[in-house]
Formats: C-alpha cells, sequence, structure tokens
C-alpha cells in the first residue's frame, strides 16, 4: 500500500470540494452530495445494470424467508378445519393460500440457506461496483472494463466474515441471557434488563456496522483486507464514529419508512397475490435499489472524508490503476453544458 500525503485545500478531483471541506463533511453534508452523486455516470448504469437486479432477487428471498417462518407456526384456519364438526356453527372460511409450494421443511430450509448465501455474495458486486464509481467521480477518471470489482469481491466477503461473525456471537449471547433471566426473575426486573440488554446489543451491531463499510472502503480502494483492513478502518475513523453512527440511523429510518410499502407475506398467504399487490412490490423494489446504493455511495464517501481528515490518500496503485484519466477537452464540454 501506498501511502500518498496531500494538502488540505488540494481539490477532490470530481466532487467540486476541497479535502478540507471534504474532511468536515457531517453526515447530512455526506448524503447530500450523495445524492448529487447518484445522478453522475457512470453510478446510473450501476444502478440499472447491477443493484436493481440484486435489489428485486433481494426481495424475493425476503418473501421467501416470511413465508417459510409462516409454514413453521401453527395454522388456526387448519386446525380448525380439522376439528369435529360442531352442530349448528357458522360457516367455515376457506383455507388460506400457502405462502411457499409443498415441499419438504428440510428442503425449504436447504434451498433458503443456499439463496441467502448467494444474495449476500451478490450483494459484494454491489458494494464493489459502487465503490469502484465513486472512485471514478472522485478522481476525475472514467471507469474501464469492470474488472477491479471481480476479482475484489472475495477480499471484500473475508473482511466482512469477521464482522458478521461477532454479530453472529452478540445475537447468541442476548439469547443465552434471555434464557438465564427468563428462568431466574420475573416481572419488571426482568423488563429492565431486558431494555439493558437490548440497547448494548443495538450498539454493538451499529457500531459493527460502521466498521464494516468503513472497512469495505480499506478493502476496495487500498486492497488491505482481514483484520489489517479493520485495524485501519478503527484509525482512520478517529473523532468520526459520530458521523457514521448518525449514518445508520439516518439510513435505517429511510428504510423503516421504506417498509411500509413492503407486501406483507402473512396477508398475501391469506388471499393470495393480486395485481396492486406485484405492483406495489415493483415500486418497493424500484425504490429500495435507488436507497441501496445511495446508501453505499455515501459510505463511500464517507472513507473519503475520514482519510482527508487524516490528511492522506491512502489507495492501492493496482486499484488507481484501473481507471482511465478523463480527457480534458470533456472536463472543459462538462463544464460548458453546467
Amino acid at each position: 500500500m501506498k501511502v500518498k500525503s496531500v494538502d488540505t485545500m488540494e481539490e477532490a478531483a470530481g466532487l467540486g470540494l476541497t479535502r478540507q471541506q471534504l474532511a468536515e463533511l457531517g453526515a447530512f453534508g455526506i448524503v447530500w452530495e450523495s445524492i448529487d452523486l447518484f445522478q453522475r455516470p457512470p453510478l446510473p448504469s450501476v444502478q440499472f445494470a447491477i443493484v436493481l437486479p440484486y435489489t428485486a432477487l433481494f426481495v424475493i428471498v425476503q418473501f421467501l424467508q416470511a413465508g417459510w417462518l409462516l409454514s413453521l407456526l401453527p395454522n388456526p384456519a387448519t386446525a380448525q378445519a380439522q376439528a369435529p364438526p360442531q352442530l349448528n356453527a357458522p360457516p367455515q372460511a376457506p383455507p388460506p393460500v400457502a405462502p411457499l409450494p409443498d415441499l419438504p421443511l428440510l428442503l425449504w430450509s436447504l434451498i433458503l440457506v443456499l439463496v441467502a448465501i448467494f444474495t449476500f455474495c451478490l450483494s459484494l458486486f454491489v458494494v464493489a461496483a459502487t465503490f469502484y464509481a465513486v472512485g471514478s467521480i472522485y478522481w476525475g477518471k472514467e471507469v474501464t472494463p469492470p474488472i477491479g470489482f471481480r476479482s475484489m469481491w472475495p477480499k471484500l466477503f473475508v473482511t466482512a466474515v469477521y464482522p458478521m461473525a461477532f454479530v453472529f456471537a452478540v445475537l447468541l449471547g442476548s439469547i443465552f441471557v434471555f434464557s438465564i433471566l427468563k428462568i431466574t426473575f420475573s416481572g419488571s426486573l426482568m423488563a429492565v434488563y431486558l431494555i439493558l440488554i437490548g440497547f448494548t446489543s443495538t450498539i454493538m451491531i451499529f457500531i459493527v456496522k460502521i466498521l464494516i463499510q468503513e472497512a469495505n472502503g480499506v478493502t476496495y480502494y487500498e486492497e488491505t483486507f482481514r483484520f489489517p483492513a479493520l485495524r485501519r478502518a478503527l484509525s482512520i475513523m478517529n473523532q468520526r464514529w459520530g458521523t457514521g453512527l448518525l449514518l445508520v440511523i439516518i439510513y435505517l429510518c429511510a428504510g423503516s419508512i421504506l417498509g411500509f410499502l413492503s407486501p406483507n407475506p402473512a396477508v398475501l398467504s391469506e388471499r393470495g397475490i393480486e395485481k396492486p399487490d406485484l405492483i406495489l412490490g415493483l415500486v418497493y423494489t424500484v425504490l429500495l435499489s435507488w436507497l441501496t446504493q445511495l446508501s453505499l455511495i455515501s459510505w463511500a464517501l464517507f472513507y473519503f472524508s475520514c482519510t482527508a481528515r487524516s490528511g492522506e490518500q491512502d489507495v492501492d496503485d493496482r486499484v488507481e490503476g484501473g481507471y482511465q484519466p478523463v480527457r480534458a477537452e470533456q472536463i472543459r464540454d462538462e463544464d460548458d453544458e453546467k
């Protein structure tokens, strides 16, 4: 890795900001700049070619997982239909539509696990492609054929595994503590303990979320991965944890609001899928794809903001070499159009 000192007043080529301005961007400033970058090439191409198909698959997997969970729950309508008939009983409603095809539960579990793993791997392509596009805008260089992010996703995968394993351990630990508390305590005291556990677990998950996104930037732009990427992410995020936490909250709130448009698998399992449900699902998928890419743009800018604040630009020559300089005539033409 090559570390290059930079002048804090030097302009970040494609952003129209000095490095000092970039370093001082807060969470809302990063989101605002991300909205501006969202419309600039090559990000629209990445949106339609990669992010939108991934989001469509993600929504389908979500629906299948919800249907799988519904199939595990006892069905009151089915139990009522199987009960012995009673005299003068009111007419029974027809049984609900099965949320999933009639396959063995173990087979469905295996299918959903494999699809979830495939979706996660595909999400790393989305991260790499978006970071590559933001890098091309940041350096004022245009994107060449995307060999860069095709070869980068295994490193992103390895970097993400460690924090995700930590989150999984936290969740298992929370379940274990909850089981102990349920046996030991009761009433209001248990509620207090549960609130404390939930609050602590949420904060830890937020911290890991910030660390993963910053480590993604380190892995992609510096080709440093595994624990060195996590250590590097911690070092350049000095005094920027508040900004990262606010970014997480902003996109969490936006995703929660958008979730109201998500089709409800429990409702669909009772009445079936109708045309309005398909239209609503399509709108939800498109909006979610926009929000997904916008959040990744913000995290890429957060990485550049952190490196600008630390007074250095950490980019591996192999990564920066994947970009081609934009011709001076092209820059002048774009300025004339503005």
